[in-house]
């Protein structure tokens, strides 16, 4: 089922939250008419359709933005038709929470890197992006994300365990989780210096050569304003250095 329609021509309707019910379109109550609705919740709907490129930018009040546990399967990027890039034409996001909805990588990313120039706007809404347990593989180039989001604040990537690369460097990260990815390159210098930056998740990850962590123990032992969580009880390799600089929860 859709949501009514006459939803949609409620001028006092600012926020409604309606998870875990049979729900499988949206696009009646966010682009007919323009929609006031500030904050949307919808996670746990059988969700499969998505409004259009061009619907979207008619959607001017957006702040929140949860579709988590939905039936998206949306690519992460595309030219033609719905992805996560498009859902942010709507311009006042501020929070975009698309867990467990089959997110995808770009279909022709040849060389498996997500750069800047892939994306075809900067969002400096949003400060909130949940990406966690999608199907999310290649890894994003340099400082991409922090290119595309100067003002990205809470990044999870978590579960996408085909996602590579390194760690993204965010300058106004407060919360970034990378667990259980298939990330291998240690958190360089850069991502913990930021004096915005109170959690990095680095659950389940094993990386490849240890020995180039060691100047970001000394940084973490130094440094108390980082809380690292590295669970070693969840039974994959987890590297010892971590365990040495962190508080384990």
């Amino acid at each position: 089922t859709t949501l009514p329609t006459c939803l949609a021509f409620n001028p006092s309707l600012t926020a409604l939250v309606a998870p875990r019910n049979r729900i499988s379109g949206i696009d009646s109550l966010l682009i007919t008419p323009p929609s006031v609705i500030e904050v949307l919740v919808l996670s746990h709907n059988p969700i499969v359709s998505f409004p259009s490129i061009a619907n979207l930018e008619l959607v001017t009040r957006m702040r929140a933005l949860d579709l988590s546990n939905t039936r998206l399967a949306l690519p992460l990027l595309s030219t033609v038709g719905p992805s996560v890039e498009s859902v942010l034409l709507a311009r006042q996001l501020e929070a975009l929470l698309l867990r467990n909805a089959s997110i995808q990588s770009p279909k022709l990313l040849g060389n498996r890197v997500i750069h800047s120039g892939s994306f075809n706007r900067v969002t400096p809404e949003l400060v909130q992006l949940d990406l966690s347990d999608n199907e999310i593989d290649g890894f994003f180039s340099g400082e991409t994300l922090g290119s595309v989001f100067p003002n990205l604040q809470q990044l999870d990537l978590s579960g996408n365990e085909r996602f590579a690369g390194g760690i993204p460097f965010l300058t106004q990260a407060s919360l970034v989780d990378t667990s259980f990815t298939s990330i291998s390159q240690c958190p360089p210098e850069s991502v913990v210096q930021s004096s915005t930056l109170k959690s990095l998740s680095l659950h389940g990850m094993s990386f490849t050569d240890p020995s180039s962590c060691f100047g970001l123990v000394d940084l973490l032992e130094r440094d108390s304003h980082v809380h690292v969580v590295n669970d070693t009880r969840n039974g994959l390799q987890c590297p010892q250095w971590i365990a040495k600089a962190t508080k384990a929860v």
